[in-house]
């Protein structure tokens, strides 16, 4: 998608000879959703799921206050963890593109199992996980992972 903003900028810039100022405005939209996906992170802690985005205070929310953990499908395209609350938070678990396919470690995705058991909802969240870390630790293509639906 930056690829994509990145040459139409370059090409509105060279094309406009009598709209001299509208590489401008592109250049700020194509800045904020730069500083958007750079800064994004979800980190997971003992009793607490924090996620920042381009905001300097991250949205905390607190394990005893999940009301539903569901493991999300995109079709075959990805999925994620999500953990229902005020806030909900969503973790990118797989994520398959025409260029690449990734996903989280064996090791990630059992800590996580492990954190989302005891929750509402948490033990068959927690089943997938380990399933799908078993599937990667064993060698397994992110593209061929349970968790995705196809």
């Amino acid at each position: 998608m930056l690829v994509i903003g990145l040459v139409l900028f370059v090409l509105i810039t060279v094309a406009t000879t009598r709209l001299w100022w509208l590489p401008a405005p592109v250049a700020l939209v194509l800045g904020y959703l730069l500083v958007v996906l750079l800064t994004e992170r979800t980190w997971v802690g003992p009793d607490a799921v924090s996620r920042r985005r381009w905001s300097p205070r991250p949205a905390v929310l607190h394990l005893d206050e999940v009301t539903q953990v569901t493991v999300r499908a995109r079709g075959a395209t990805g999925a994620a963890l999500v953990l229902h609350g005020t806030p909900t938070v969503s973790m990118p678990l797989v994520q398959v593109t025409m260029f690449d396919a990734r996903s989280q470690s064996p090791d990630v995705l059992r800590r996580l199992a492990d954190t989302v058991a005891a929750l509402p909802g948490g033990k068959d969240a927690a089943m997938r996980l380990r399933a799908h870390a078993t599937h990667i630790a064993d060698g397994g293509a992110p593209e061929k992972s349970s968790l995705l639906d196809r």
